[in-house]
């Protein structure tokens, strides 16, 4: 997948609203203009916070993206931004913050620790897994989230320790890329609620929040919607979903505990629960 481009604008799949991860309100930029008067393009490497930044700008000022992913969420394929002030995190989705070109490449995930590289996939898995049982959930989505769980599963098994092989990086980067894609077709369900509650009145770290929180969501969901349950296990190479996701957990990545971060251990619920809407969870059997 090394130097691989894949342009966004001609594969835009029906889109509806979540998670990007920005954590501050941007400023409204000065554009800047190249030659001719054109407006320059914010060229954005690195994680989903800085692509995160790079959706806020675009979203004020309407300059296009280029995206160059060094973690594996895959937000740099949806049109979902995200902004969080005064502990709330608002989401929403808008064509102006979808990338018109993501460029992967292996070489530029090799410096990533293997602890972040870990996260940042459960973060990954977190979109795919969601998306299957969103209140867009679909065909298309589901062919792309069962999918993405499969390569996610084989990129994170390859991990040994502090060794992140680059056959692990080209899995995890394809991963990112499908589960992202599955995402932005179904949208976010309960698990992304959860953490956006959570990292916005906390101000977690966003992938280890993920990371943490999405087993216990699966275990919830999971009696709710046994045909996700079954595709889930089957990617996983398991037979049964739970047992599959607590194979990519043993041993636990470390920032996958509260206490790591700063995080309370016992509060009255922060008062962003109270005010949300609903959290979705599938009732259908999907």
């Amino acid at each position: 997948m090394g130097g691989r481009r894949h342009r966004t604008a001609a594969h835009r799949p029906p889109l509806r609203r979540d998670p990007g991860s920005c954590p501050r309100r941007p400023r409204r930029p000065r554009t800047r203009r190249g030659g001719h008067g054109r407006r320059r393009s914010p060229h954005r490497g690195g994680r989903g916070s800085t692509i995160g930044l790079a959706k806020a700008v675009a979203l004020t000022s309407a300059l296009p993206i280029v995206a160059v992913p060094s973690t594996y969420a895959g937000s740099e394929v949806t049109p979902v931004w995200g902004l969080t002030d005064n502990g709330a995190k608002r989401t929403g989705t808008d064509s102006r913050v979808l990338p018109i070109e993501v460029v992967y490449d292996t070489e530029l995930t090799a410096a990533l620790p293997a602890r972040l590289s870990v996260e940042s996939a459960l973060n990954g898995l977190a979109h795919c897994i969601d998306s299957l049982w969103a209140p867009g959930a679909n065909p298309v989505n589901t062919a792309l989230g069962t999918d993405a769980i499969r390569v996610l599963a084989e990129g994170l098994r390859a991990i040994d320790g502090d060794n992140v092989p680059n056959e692990a990086r080209r899995d995890l980067l394809l991963g990112a890329y499908l589960a992202g894609s599955a995402f932005a077709s179904a949208g976010s369900g309960m698990h992304h609620k959860v953490c956006h509650v959570l990292g916005g009145a906390f101000a977690l770290p966003h992938a280890a929040l993920h990371a943490a929180v999405l087993p216990y969501v699966l275990a919830f969901n999971v009696p709710s919607a046994p045909a996700a349950a079954e595709r889930i296990a089957r990617s996983l190479g398991t037979a049964d979903a739970l047992e599959g996701m607590a194979d990519l957990y043993d041993p636990p990545p470390a920032t996958a505990r509260s206490a790591t971060w700063g995080c309370p251990t016992r509060t009255s619920p922060p008062w962003p629960i109270a005010s949300s809407p609903p959290f979705p969870r599938p009732t259908h059997g999907r």
